[in-house]
């Protein structure tokens, strides 16, 4: 791909400056409004600032080891002292800033503090408040938890934010709210027993498979857990768990993503190999990755073409095994769609025989048996419909069968299907360009492709060559690499190394016009186009808070447009087989 991209400012010159400790390093002198937050009452004690009130940029949170906060919004969190634990992962005086996202798609993270955090930065100058602390609260001051709390607005929410009927899902509805929850400007905090909003809280099932997994890993030194089950039990919130918790312990964690539908780390309709080295709290516009390996399926379904499906499975399978076999064990854990149901349970036992991992998690619905697997307790390995392989899953895996997580549809506020969830995350890749730069589309330069330089492939249709231009224009494409060792047939085995959005076509010129957030460094080599069932949403070409539009508009004429009047429905045609009979 060749770019022709107008010259500008670098990223360096374009970023938002991040002022203070970008990198965790706190100046001896750094001064902060110190906040004890009341676990009755919510209140606020404020010192270090005369006349301060909530909300802040950033602020030094006292808390009593074993108290528990929900949060909304978005934080970036700094331990002086102390640790806390936000969904399985530890931030600890040792860890860098983390970012930790609590939108209502899913429900809130909770902050649980603890004493005994690994190391300790420096915090000489807030000692008299912690004294002060810890003899109102009866406890040792050397025990009190320092967290300082500092505003952060990342580029995906200002993205989500573009998105009617998204923008207040980090809950800032307004930036004069001063409600005695919000403590920063970014950040509600609410106490573990407010009915305001459901927090996650992790079930016992989860942390003994946690054990059970750590238990495999420190005898073989790794560990593979496949998540199986029917739609909405928890897979995804399950596995992020997961891979927060292995990261207390391990400096890796790999993740593959094989649920084209509801994908966890990249855009819909791509199977991907993740390893991890971050944690992941919320849902997965807020935590989009770089793959190490990445496939195009075309589909945010495998039923179209299983056979396909489980090829590219296996070659993310060979993937893992080649990086493990380089770089060391690595943990690692599999989350599969949830099509249980007909030809989605021999497919299911599919993956299971060609990754045979050491944990298989069964997620099942106590009350709804319907949607469940059948009990995979006695065996994993029926008869395959898919494959002519017939592996014998090995004997070593054990099944664990878990109640599904609930706890998400408690919250209200979680309206959001899957398409939403799809929205968002096509929303976050396109228009974050980098970390706290979030650029619409409409405004991007576009990278302009010769046709004759690249191969296009229509998947799952056939299309005549010259009706290819006109196909792509306005969709979604894969940027896809081929070399004379690629494997011929199947283009769904070529790697992948993003999506990008056909702007505009010039048949005349044989051109295309792609927008796409991929490096120009890392495009070179692709010559393969991939467009599959993935069409680009509507909501994605209007900015609405832009007057830059890609392709629809409301300045027409309806009366001079053929089609552009309302639909109308007519309801009294009655069809031919209903019609009376001639007399």
């Amino acid at each position: 791909l060749t770019s022709k991209m107008a010259t500008g400012d670098s990223l360096d010159e374009v970023l938002p400056r991040t002022p203070g400790w970008p990198l965790g390093i706190l100046p001896s002198d750094a001064v902060f409004p110190v906040c004890c937050v009341d676990e009755a009452a919510l209140s606020f004690v404020l010192a270090g600032k005369e006349g301060a009130r909530p909300p802040f940029e950033d602020a030094l949170v006292l808390i009593r080891p074993g108290d528990q906060y929900s949060l909304l919004g978005e934080v970036s969190v700094l331990i002086l002292r102390g640790a806390v634990d936000a969904f399985g992962y530890a931030i600890t005086a040792e860890s860098p800033p983390t970012v930790v996202h609590s939108p209502l798609t899913t429900s809130a993270i909770m902050l649980h503090a603890r004493d005994g955090g690994r190391g300790t930065r420096p915090h000489a100058q807030f000692l008299p408040h912690v004294a002060v602390f810890a003899k109102s609260r009866k406890i040792r001051a050397e025990s009190v938890v320092l967290a300082v709390l500092r505003t952060s607005v990342s580029a995906m929410q200002r993205s989500s934010t573009v998105l009617r009927g998204f923008r207040d899902i980090f809950g800032e509805d307004t930036h004069t709210d001063v409600s005695p929850t919000r403590l920063l400007r970014s950040l509600r905090i609410f106490s573990a027993s407010s009915t305001a909003i459901t927090p996650i809280r992790v079930p016992d099932s989860w942390t003994k498979v946690l054990g059970e997994a750590r238990s495999v890993c420190e005898r073989t030194g790794s560990v593979s857990v496949m998540l199986a089950g029917g739609k909405d039990v928890g897979k995804s919130t399950f596995s992020r768990y997961l891979v927060n918790s292995l990261l207390n312990s391990y400096s890796a964690v790999a993740y593959l993503d094989a649920d084209v539908g509801q994908t966890e780390f990249c855009p819909p309709g791509m199977l991907a190999l993740h390893v991890l080295t971050a944690p992941a709290f919320s849902s997965p516009f807020t935590h989009l990755r770089t793959p190490a390996s990445a496939h195009f399926l075309g589909s945010v379904s495998p039923k179209g073409d299983p056979e396909q499906y489980l090829r590219v499975f296996g070659k993310l399978c060979a993937d893992y095994r080649h990086h493990v076999a380089k770089a060391g064990p690595l943990p690692l854990i599999v989350n599969t769609p949830g099509w249980v149901k007909g030809l989605g349970l021999p497919l299911i036992m599919d993956l299971a025989r060609m990754l045979q991992p050491a944990i298989f998690v069964q997620l099942d619905v106590p009350d709804t048996p319907a949607r469940n697997l059948p009990d995979l307790s006695a065996g994993l390995a029926p008869d395959s419909i898919f494959t002519q392989e017939s592996v014998a899953t090995a004997g070593s895996t054990r099944v664990v069968v878990v109640p599904a997580f609930v706890n998400d549809k408690q919250q209200s506020a979680l309206r959001f299907l899957a398409k939403d969830l799809r929205l968002l995350a096509l929303q976050t890749y396109f228009s974050c360009l980098a970390p706290g730069l979030h650029v619409p589309i409409a405004q991007q330069a576009p990278h302009e492709v010769a046709l004759a330089d690249v191969r296009v492939h229509i998947m799952h249709a056939e299309v005549p060559a010259h009706e290819i231009a006109r196909v792509l224009n306005g969709s979604i494409v894969a940027l896809a690499k081929s070399s004379a060792t690629s494997p011929p047939g199947d283009p769904a085995l070529l790697p992948v190394v993003g999506l990008g959005l056909v702007r505009a076509v010039d048949e005349a010129a044989g051109t295309v016009f792609i927008t796409t957030p991929i490096p120009a460094a890392s495009l070179a080599g692709v010559n393969v186009l991939l467009k599959g069932d993935i069409e680009a949403p509507a909501e994605l070409l209007i900015q609405n808070s832009h007057d830059h539009e890609l392709y629809l508009t409301c300045d027409f004429s309806s009366g001079r447009v053929v089609g552009g009047t309302a639909r109308t429905t007519r309801t009294t045609l009655m069809r031919k087989k209903h019609q009376p009979l001639a007399k």
